[in-house]
């Protein structure tokens, strides 16, 4: 082993090593004595209970009852969970250290068999939270119980932050009998897990979901006894539950609370409000750029021209939110490049839609195709989502203005990411939260590489010439330079409009204090289970 492998090996182990006793650590001994929480309500727009794996929302909701191998702290940084410590001297041979007092909710003892378990079923299923994540591995090995082998197919640098956004590890006892994923419905034991919560009942008529503590979890006692989580189909009533003292905290994965509640909030004397860095883009259009005439990119910048985007930003986000410029890429991330920022030009929009043949050529005011056809680009927006409802009908106005007949679609949840998945979307309206950027190879590759989960649906070998490279480096100064190359991608080919970043906002009762943010899940960690507790007002 040469001195350079040497040093990546000793700063790892030692980087692991002190996040272990400063995460966990500090979490387990803010949980233990008096005054645990005995109830905490909170609601959540999902609108249903996904009772099954196959559901992408599935994984939302398991964040009580499971964990992952690794976990992010507040400020995105990789951190310890089910694995202690990682060592790697090449990027391509990962070897993790398990704890050794951890077993899932049955008793049974976690061992590194689940773990390899986990990686091959998510991976052959076909699951849509990690099955991208695991198609890179080549072997895996398990030479003891409590350590584990990865052996990837070429060396990856982003490695950490992909197992990081798959916070779930499942038991083999349980799932090796399970062949059909949308036919095991036995919810008990598809909520068997390692985490701080086991699953406890669920009220289909209600809406209502029972979660209570892991006591004998291996962190230490969570602070909270038994979480309840009530469901609601749009955040309008689930607000007003949160007014009227009926929930605790609101739950809105990905994006906090919209503008539009805030004065009222701020109002009620029972209500805090707590803001923090999204490490995200609120809302975006973003283009599947496989299909025509998306395909082109002097469209989507004729399209992009027509956006009004110091409006929507000042509409939406009440003085919580800024502009993003268009490579994309958050100011707080390494290697950021300033880039142009988005133009607002209506003349120069209609100039260039004219120049590419979208005219009007019936003079109904409304713009036709080159070959004559309606051009009526469609849309797809999550109906439970009121902010993105509203957001699209100033988008619908702003291309109004310029002759484009946007139609918008409305979906429940499950429609829309099945839209996604099935890459059957023209375009779609939708944030890149802060997992979007790590994923992958970094640098929203995840959503960006038709190879990956790919809602731009890039399928360009220059782009992912410079993704591969990325994701494979380990020199940092390389790394530079290409992070450079694909922010400025973005901003020539556009394949995503940025319409506005927006701070979280995160309303609360004030009664329990202690709540601690995740890049991911909000105020839903390991923190926060482990040290809320009584407000001393």
């Amino acid at each position: 082993m040469n001195s350079k492998s040497k040093a990546i090996l000793i700063s790892m182990l030692i980087f692991a090593s002190i996040l272990l006793s400063g995460y966990i650590g500090g979490a387990l001994a803010a949980s233990e004595g008096d005054g645990r929480i005995s109830n905490l309500v909170i609601g959540s727009d999902m609108g249903d209970f996904a009772a099954n794996m196959a559901d992408f929302n599935c994984n939302y909701q398991m964040i009580f009852s499971h964990e992952g191998l690794i976990d992010y702290d507040s400020n995105g940084e990789v951190v310890p969970r089910l694995a202690e410590s990682w060592e790697t001297t090449d990027m391509k041979k990962w070897i993790f250290h398990l704890v050794k007092n951890a077993t899932w909710h049955d008793g049974v003892p976690f061992t590194s068999k689940d773990v390899k378990f986990t990686m091959e079923y998510t991976r052959d299923k076909k699951i849509l939270y990690g099955a991208t994540t695991y198609d890179i591995i080549n072997s895996i090995e398990t030479p003891d119980d409590y350590t584990v082998i990865l052996n990837l197919k070429e060396p990856n640098a982003v490695f950490l932050a992909k197992l990081a956004n798959v916070p779930i590890v499942i038991p083999e006892h349980i799932y090796a009998k399970v062949d059909d994923l949308k036919k095991f419905t036995d919810i008990d034991k598809m909520f068997i897990g390692t985490g701080p919560y086991i699953f406890d009942s669920y009220d289909h008529a209600a809406g209502i979901v029972n979660f209570k503590a892991n006591d004998n979890y291996w962190v230490g006692k969570p602070a909270i006894k038994n979480i309840q989580m009530r469901l609601f189909k749009n955040q309008d009533t689930m607000m007003m539950a949160l007014q009227n003292g009926e929930i605790d905290l609101p739950y809105l994965y990905s994006k906090g609370a919209s503008y539009y509640y805030v004065p009222k909030l701020m109002d009620n004397k029972k209500i805090k409000l707590m803001t923090f860095d999204s490490l995200g883009i609120r809302n975006t259009i973003i283009f599947n750029t496989q299909k025509k005439p998306f395909d082109s990119k002097d469209l989507r910048r004729s399209m992009s021209l027509a956006i009004n985007y110091e409006n929507l930003m000042n509409l939406m986000t009440a003085g919580y939110g800024s502009l993003p410029n268009s490579g994309l890429v958050p100011k707080s991330t390494k290697y950021y490049t300033e880039t142009k920022p988005m133009e607002y030009d209506v003349e120069k929009a209609k100039t260039q839609l004219d120049r590419l043949g979208f005219k009007d050529k019936d003079n109904d005011g409304l713009r036709e195709m080159p070959d004559g056809s309606k051009f009526k680009p469609e849309l797809v927006v999550q109906s439970s989502n009121d902010e993105s409802v509203r957001a699209s009908e100033l988008i619908k106005k702003d291309l109004g203005s310029v002759g484009i007949d946007l139609e918008i679609k409305l979906v429940d949840s499950s429609t829309y990411w099945k839209i996604i998945g099935e890459k059957g979307h023209e375009m779609i309206l939708g944030g890149l939260p802060f997992w979007t950027i790590k994923g992958y190879k970094g640098y929203y590759t995840s959503i960006m590489d038709s190879r990956n989960y790919g809602w731009a649906n890039i399928n360009d070998p220059a782009y992912q010439s410079i993704a591969d490279n990325l994701g494979a480096t380990m020199d940092e100064s390389k790394k530079e330079k290409l992070a450079e190359e694909i922010q400025n991608y973005y901003s020539n080919e556009l394949p995503v409009i940025p319409l506005y970043s927006m701070d979280f906002i995160q309303p609360y009762d004030k009664k329990y204090e202690g709540y601690v943010t995740h890049p991911m899940w909000g105020v839903l960690s390991l923190g926060t289970f482990m040290n809320l507790h009584e407000s001393e007002e």
